[in-house]
């Protein structure tokens, strides 16, 4: 159970229950807003399409029961999916990851290359606060965007490999993401709609837009690219949603499953099926 069961062994039992809430429910969280993502691109691409049945308000944000299908929809069939087969799972994250890799660094270096001289990326800064504090706010945020990469370690007792390979595995997806994050925020950037005066002003301004405009990256990869870039940037998305819904699965399963074991979490949670699946675990996700 990674960083459940290392706690639990050094800290005690306390710190290693501490440790297992605290991992669940991040990843229920990663899980959760994953899921909810769909919907939301949806209506960027598909306009209305799941916008019926009841419907509310929170926060400004209206809730379809449409849209609310196709998230328990996604997570019932990435759950069929982890809980059918052992094998199935990666080899679709595999493909996602390299599908995803490749569209996105395509996109990525077409539009550098394709780029306007007389573009400028100012202003760097808000006028609202220094740029100390703002690049202080962007480093507290940052943990969220790297928490995934633990779950590697909840598949520790499944890998066929010396277990010591995960250290240069995870320094170099660290990096690599890292590169990632610097181009779709220098990305997003890159161009605006001729209506404003500068990219913080469009910014500023998608609360108020709907469509392709109102997801930055995506007008910029059709200003530049064309049907083409849109396609590019798609295919990348879903790579991206498919490996964070899997990959998040099958460590939750998992992390469950080290707690029914352990005596931390119900003991059904902690029975496998033929192929060694925690079936249980994944139906309780």
């Amino acid at each position: 159970g990674g960083i459940y069961t290392f706690e639990k062994r050094v800290g005690g039992e306390d710190v290693g229950f501490l440790a297992f809430w605290f991992v669940l429910l991040t990843y229920m969280a990663i899980l959760w807003a994953n899921m909810t993502s769909l919907p939301l691109f949806a209506r960027f691409f598909l306009g209305d399409t799941f916008q019926f049945g009841f419907h509310y308000q929170i926060f400004g944000y209206e809730v379809w029961l449409g849209e609310a299908l196709l998230s328990i929809c996604s997570a019932a069939f990435i759950g069929l999916l982890c809980a059918k087969s052992a094998l199935l799972p990666n080899k679709i994250m595999i493909v996602s990851a390299i599908t995803f890799a490749v569209s996105f660094t395509a996109c990525a270096v077409i539009v550098l290359v394709r780029h306007e001289s007389a573009f400028s990326f100012s202003p760097l800064y808000t006028e609202d606060s220094s740029a100390f504090v703002q690049i202080v706010r962007i480093a507290a945020i940052s943990p969220w965007a790297f928490i995934g990469f633990e779950n590697v370690s909840h598949f520790s007792e499944e890998y066929a490999f010396p277990i010591k390979r995960i250290r240069v595995i995870l320094v170099c997806s660290v990096l690599a993401t890292t590169l990632f994050y610097l181009l779709i925020s220098a990305l997003s950037v890159s161009a605006y709609p001729p209506e404003y005066e500068s990219w913080l002003a469009y910014i500023q301004d998608m609360g108020n837009l709907s469509g392709i405009k109102a997801v930055p990256a995506f007008y910029v990869a059709q200003h530049y690219m064309g049907d083409a870039g849109v396609a590019a940037l798609m295919l990348a998305l879903f790579g991206v949603i498919l490996t964070s819904l899997i990959g998040n699965m099958l460590a939750l399963s998992r992390l469950l499953y080290a707690a029914g074991r352990e005596g931390e979490a119900p003991l059904a949670l902690s029975r496998l099926s033929d192929p060694g699946i925690p079936v249980n675990a994944i139906v309780a996700i």
